[in-house]
């Protein structure tokens, strides 16, 4: 882990993230700005370091939209125009 990382964990560390889901997100937040993404490894050091299970904070990228967990290594693009749809693609 970085020396920023390490900063932005201690100081929310501080704030007691642990207990406080709204501090929790914004060191999810936080990191995510540092990173471009929230990733499972991170996850886990993050979950170490406040002593909470990694299920948690799992649970919260999951259920805040704007999180993302890891940057995606492929993207699927599936037409859905009429020309597609008369080859007889599925809708």
């Amino acid at each position: 882990m970085n020396e920023t990382m390490q900063e932005i964990l201690s100081y929310y560390k501080a704030r007691g993230a642990a207990k406080d889901q709204q501090e929790l997100t914004a060191l999810l937040y936080e990191v995510q700005a540092h990173l471009g993404c929230v990733p499972d490894d991170v996850q886990r050091t993050i979950a170490e370091e406040l002593g909470i299970r990694p299920a948690a904070i799992a649970a919260l990228v999951r259920l805040y939209p704007s999180l993302q967990p890891a940057a995606a290594r492929h993207t699927i693009t599936v037409c859905l125009g009429p020309r597609c749809q008369n080859k007889a693609s599925p809708n």
